[in-house]
């Protein structure tokens, strides 16, 4: 009798043993879940940010290359302006 309560005893702490182990276990599940999504929100933060960050710079060089036609496309004139002036330009070379 006395060997089979031992053994029941142990057994039962043995189980115990295993019960505690597998709620371990899931708590470093769940712990490892949660530090996946967050890293995961992070990761996406970040996918945005570099979104953004490309979005404006390709808006920058299509602003800077339209200054830069319109400058190219600027040709140069000159204006006269002529006011109440007597003065003849027609026999200047």
């Amino acid at each position: 009798m006395r060997q089979e309560s031992a053994l029941a005893e142990a057994f039962s702490k043995l189980q115990e043993r295993l019960e505690s182990q597998e709620a371990e276990r899931e708590t470093k599940r769940e712990e490892h879940r949660r530090q996946m999504e967050e890293m995961m929100k992070a990761r996406e933060a970040n996918r945005e940010y570099l979104r953004q960050e490309f979005m404006a710079m390709m808006q920058e060089t299509h602003v800077q290359a339209s200054i830069q036609q319109v400058i190219v496309g600027y040709k140069p004139c000159i204006i006269f302006v002529v006011s109440n002036s007597t003065h003849d330009f027609s026999d200047q070379n």
